[in-house]
Formats: C-alpha cells, structure tokens, sequence
C-alpha cells in the first residue's frame, strides 16, 4: 500500500538495490527514490522522513555509497526544501510559490550544485542547441507503423495461458456474450499515466470488429433464455487504469464479485468461457479459474496494438507463449503470510513464477 514503511533486512536490501546498482553502471541520468514511504533498516532520518526528504537515502545511500553521480529528482512532493537539503535536485510539483523559500534555505554552493547537474544534462541532452519540438518529425514519429508493430509484438508475445480447456475457437460458436468491468474499457489496457489515443480499442469493440456471428454485451441483467442461447463467454477482468491500487480496497486481491458473478452465470448455463485477466499486480484467481474453460493472462497490452494481438491469439492467428513474471496466490491468507520484502515465497501457489501453456494455436480441438 502506498505510503507504508518499506520493510527490508541485510539480505533482502541488496536484492532491492540491485536494479539501481546496474542503472548507475549503465550510466542512468535520473533516479527518483519512493517518496511516499520510509525506509526504517537504512536508520538515521530515513525512520522518519520519506526516501525523496531523507538525506540518508538521497545522500548517503545514493550518493556516498552507490557512487550515484546524476540527477535526483522527487516523486510530486509536498515538503520542497526538505527534499533539496536532503539531497534532491530536481523538486517534482515545486511551482514559483516555492522560489522564496528554496532561496532562503539553501546555500548559494548548494543551488550550484543542483543547477549545475541540471544543466550538465540539458547541453548533453541538446537542448540548447535544438531548444524545441520539431512538430512534423513528432508527427512522423510518434506511432508510426514500425512502432505500432513493436507494440504489436510485444503484447502478443506477452499473452500468457493459464487454463485451456475451450474446445475450438470462440469466432465459431454462434453468438458471443462479452462482459466484465473492463470489457469495453480501453483506456486500462494501459496503466494510469499515459497519452489518450483517439483510436484506442477496447476488447469488446476488437472482438466485434472480426466477429462474424453476434457480438452482444453480457451483463447481469441479461435474461437466462438469451445466456442460454449463447455459443460462448468472454469475460474481461482486473483493474481500470492505475498506478497505485486497487479501486476496491488492498485488503482483497480477489477478482470483484459482480464479474464472478457473470462466470457463475455461464458455468450455470453450461456456457463454454473465457476468461481475460489485465493483470496489474498478483490476484487471487482461485474462483475465477474454476469457473472459466480458459484463462489468459494479458498484463496492460497497450492502448495502440493490445486488443487486437488478444483477439488475434483467439482467432488462432498467432502463438502464445508467455509466462508469469510473478508467482499467483491461491487465497488472500497466502498474500498475509508473505514477506513484504522478498518474492518467491509461496510454497504451494496457485501458478508458479515462469507458468504459461505454450500453444501454436489457440483452437484446442
């Protein structure tokens, strides 16, 4: 949960440590420390004061002992000259109400300090040489086709298969039931900080587009005789677009009830169902897998390409072959029992880390 003390020991630090050490060697320009929560083990004022104000994380973790030599820039802080005392160059959310106050608090060695890194990057950068945005080349850029087809490949070979036991394909089934909360949501196939696409896709709409046969929105008021008209199910599920937590709560990782509910309305019915997971973080999908013929895994596929490399993989129109960068709890008493510093310590999950069945085609027979 945001804002929660970072909990480590000797061991787990410098695991944690390990992705900033191969960024300093690999020449990072910026680093911005959490700056919502404490880090207690580093002692001194990190007990007390947020990584992006504490000296002992900014200074004499980063700097003294990592040997981190480039821009420090803060996470949207309210506490400015505390961060730049601490150690920080770059103040995220700092306005010109702040200028009097950073003035009166900082040395005139310590603002040369800061500028001068700042403005070290920018003649790196060239930014004075070519000060401003060439809006045609943007234009040109910006999402063209080879770029689109990199963001193609990258949610297609993404696709991970948890269960596969949906016989055929689903474009071949008759009437197609699409529902969940994030069916018709494109905006959360990306996360929560991103640029808005005016052709943005959402499942329900990419399923539509190829579908043959009758795409139609399955909702809980749907009448049982139309359910039990249908040829299929696909139900969407997860988070809408965000960087924090879940909407519902960090107390439950379980999938919300009204899209169970869809699921136990077609496994009444006998509807064959696939499930599609955007995985923000581990849920529990005990339930939901039991109640599904089929489970894809899709992660945030991008706004741009990810609805269509989903419906292409059910189309049967290319591979699937990914696997699950982290492991799958079986219950919420699993997640409690975890440590909150290490990973890989669910003895008995519900998937494991690296788990995906791996097909040629989606269309099992």
């Amino acid at each position: 949960m945001d804002g929660n003390p970072l909990v480590f020991d000797e061991g787990s630090l410098s695991i944690h440590l390990r992705p900033f050490e191969a960024a300093i060697a690999a020449g990072a320009g910026s680093i911005m420390p959490y700056g919502y929560s404490t880090v207690p083990y580093l002692g001194g004022d990190a007990v007390e004061r947020t990584a992006h104000e504490s000296r002992t994380v900014m200074t004499e973790l980063l700097r003294e002992k990592l040997g981190y030599d480039g821009l420090i820039q803060t996470d949207w802080g309210l506490k400015h000259l505390d961060a730049a005392l601490a150690g920080a160059d770059v103040l995220g959310g700092a306005g010109i109400r702040e200028i009097q106050r950073l003035a009166g608090g900082l040395a005139l060695e310590q603002v040369d300090e800061k500028v001068l890194r700042i403005l070290e990057t920018k003649f790196k950068l060239g930014l004075f040489e070519n000060p401003y945005v060439d809006p045609d080349y943007a234009a040109e850029f910006v999402g063209n086709e080879e770029h689109l087809a990199l963001a193609y490949e990258a949610a297609a070979r993404s696709l991970t298969l948890l269960k596969h036991d949906f016989s055929g394909s689903p474009f071949e089934k008759g009437t197609i039931l699409v529902g969940g909360s994030l069916a018709d949501d494109a905006d959360a196939l990306n996360s929560g900080w991103k640029v808005a696409r005016e052709t943005a896709t959402s499942i329900f709409q990419a399923i539509g587009a190829v579908a043959d046969s009758l795409v139609i929105a399955f909702t809980a008021e749907m009448p049982q005789e139309q359910l039990e008209a249908a040829g299929c199910a696909i139900v969407v599920v997860g988070e809408p677009a965000s960087t924090h937590q879940p909407p519902w709560g960090v107390d439950n990782l379980e999938i919300p009830a009204e899209d169970l509910e869809l699921l136990r309305r077609a496994k009444a019915a006998e509807l064959p169902t696939i499930s599609i997971v955007v995985l923000s973080r581990p849920y529990v999908l005990t339930e939901l897998v039991e109640l599904s013929d089929a489970v894809l895994v899709v992660y945030r596929p991008g706004v741009s390409k990810g609805a269509e490399a989903i419906v292409d993989a059910l189309a049967g129109r290319l591979p699937i072959g990914g696997r699950l960068p982290v492991q799958l709890p079986r219950s919420m008493e699993q997640v409690r029992n975890q440590r909150e510093d290490l990973g890989l310590d669910i003895s008995d999950p519900l998937y494991d880390l690296g788990y995906g069945i791996k097909v040629d085609s989606f269309h099992k027979e």
